[in-house]
């Protein structure tokens, strides 16, 4: 009997870092997802509202013979959802089949298009050009005696498949065009993702995520057993969908979407993700942190504001535009990628 397929999606969104591990211009050899801690933030400062590092998954897919590590949850259709809140913890998808790891560098504009909505540039990027960029020492790779280490929660190693941005942030059909190199006119305002998903296939009869603790213990093993389903193409498949999140506590268990913000408000949560930053910058680049603001709005050309939807009908009203989801100016609390 040959082995099984299972599809897995990984959709992100919330406070996290996608740092590309690569020698030089090749493709990268692995994205590591660095969750930084912002459980207890500091009043006043940015993203002061408690955020929490979890991954979300349909209850009823739970295959564990002990479900005690994972809270469960109704969502806002009555379906059983599980959450496994993670902490200190390294967190890597098992028997991935073995492709390299596509990661679409192609150029972008203003908005995305039918040719380039796959592209990782509109995964936002703390300066104004694509170089080299400096995480702090102590984060990658991981090491968790540096001074440096408190500052993540938790993170995820991605080797395999295939990365991409998979909704944009939209008001009434229009793309919310952020700025986030500074006030130069100069520097194009542009949409970007407020999800990104992640891709890959798995052999087996289950999804298996197994964590390791910072300090090099064993964590929690993740199994999921999915159904078999039709896909939008009318073949029957075998599907996961799991959430990596690190969002408001509230946006998490009740499920409230993102606040909306002011035109030309700062967004906080990029803000605070610029503290996982080398910033031994030059001095003419220093007065880029913070400038990272909602700007004005654009017509969609030829590419859907969510061109890569999830099955799961409560998350998709919540994030992707086009159910109505992380739109009226709100905020994207969405991933950086450098």
């Amino acid at each position: 009997m040959s082995e099984q397929v299972i599809d897995v999606s990984v959709y992100m969104t919330g406070l996290m870092f996608l740092k590309a591990e690569r020698e030089g211009a090749a493709p990268p050899r692995a994205i590591h997802v660095l969750l930084p801690d912002a459980r207890n933030p500091i009043t006043g400062s940015p993203a002061n509202e408690r955020h929490v590092p979890a991954i979300q998954f349909d209850w009823d897919d739970l295959a564990n013979g002990d479900r005690r590590p994972f809270r469960k949850f109704f969502d806002l259709a009555g379906m059983r959802q599980g959450l496994w809140l993670l902490n200190k913890d390294k967190v890597k998808i098992l028997d991935v089949i073995s492709d390299p790891l596509r990661v679409n560098e192609s150029a972008i504009d203003r908005i995305p298009n039918a040719d380039n909505k796959k592209s990782r540039h509109w995964i936002a990027s703390p300066r104004p050009v694509d170089e080299p960029l400096s995480l702090k020492p102590g984060l990658v790779p991981f090491d968790q005696h540096s001074k440096n280490a408190a500052l993540l929660i938790a993170s995820m190693e991605l080797e395999k498949g295939e990365l991409h941005p998979a909704a944009f942030a939209s008001q009434q059909g229009q793309f919310v065009l952020v700025q986030l190199e500074g006030r130069d006119t100069a520097v194009p305002r542009r949409a970007l993702a407020s999800v990104v998903e992640y891709h890959v296939k798995v052999e087996g009869n289950a999804v298996r995520l197994q964590a390791e603790k910072f300090d090099g213990t064993e964590g929690q093993i993740l199994e999921l057993n999915p159904r078999q389903i039709q896909s939008r193409d009318g073949e029957l498949q075998r599907r996961v969908e799991i959430w990596l999140l690190n969002r408001e506590w509230d946006s998490i268990l009740r499920q409230t979407p993102s606040r909306p913000v002011q035109q030309d408000e700062q967004n906080s949560e990029y803000l605070f993700l610029t503290r996982l930053l080398d910033r031994q910058l030059p001095e003419a680049e220093q007065d880029l942190d913070g400038r990272f603001t909602i700007a004005d709005f654009a017509k969609p050309a030829d590419a859907p504001t969510n061109p890569f939807p999830c099955d799961n009908p409560v998350m998709r009203t919540l994030f992707f535009p086009q159910a109505s989801g992380e739109n009226t100016r709100n905020a994207p609390c969405s991933p950086m990628y450098a």
